[in-house]
């Protein structure tokens, strides 16, 4: 039940005593805490659409999200190991013209 004002209602009519959020939190793990400071825009939404999570489990795979690139991988730096075994570089030139020559400074 991702949506936070059917949630409510339903504790609130005491349908439920409590809400599972499985899904959703693989989706957006900070899910509950945007709600709180009122950063329901910033929510990244679950689609239901089972393609990382639900069949993951049924195949005894590596868990997933489809719009959450980082689930499952919490704990790795995506960027370790990158940036210091990259060669690129970025060369920043200056031109000017001098006397209708090209000068670089």
């Amino acid at each position: 039940m991702d949506d936070p004002e059917v949630a409510t209602k339903a504790i609130e009519n005491g349908d439920c005593d409590m809400i599972g959020l499985g899904r959703t939190l693989l989706a957006d793990p900070y899910y509950p805490l945007k709600l709180q400071t009122g950063h329901e825009e910033n929510i990244r939404w679950c689609l239901n659409c089972n393609v990382g999570c639900g069949s993951k489990i049924l195949q005894i795979a590596h868990l997933g999200c489809a719009v959450n690139p980082q689930c499952a991988y919490e704990s790795e730096d995506p960027l370790a190991g990158k940036i210091a075994n990259e060669k690129n570089m970025v060369i920043v030139v200056k031109l000017h013209y001098m006397n209708n020559s090209l000068v670089l400074a």
